[in-house]
């Protein structure tokens, strides 16, 4: 499950019955505990977190998992590469 606040947008034109893979989770291998989600060229730093209470579907659903934790990403995503700065030279 994918908990984002705010919006992901796809530069590529939206092709219907595609996946749709946006990023990559990985362990960190700086800082223990902690993983990685690196989207196009932003990396956000993120733990993962105990759900107080399991979220499910309701009993109308067939319920094929519960999700009993979650990466919780505080800090906005940094930039691992930027543009380069037309004026300057050298």
């Amino acid at each position: 499950m994918i908990e984002l606040q705010g919006e992901l947008e796809r530069r590529d034109a939206a092709q219907p019955g595609k996946d749709f893979m946006f990023g990559r989770i990985t362990r960190s291998a700086t800082k223990e505990g902690m993983l990685e989600l690196l989207i196009g060229y932003h990396l956000l730093e993120g733990t993962v977190v105990k759900l107080k209470k399991p979220l499910a579907p309701a009993v109308e659903y067939k319920v094929v998992g519960v999700v009993r934790h979650k990466v919780l990403f505080k800090n906005r995503p940094r930039a691992l590469i930027s543009k380069p700065d037309p004026t300057r030279r050298g």
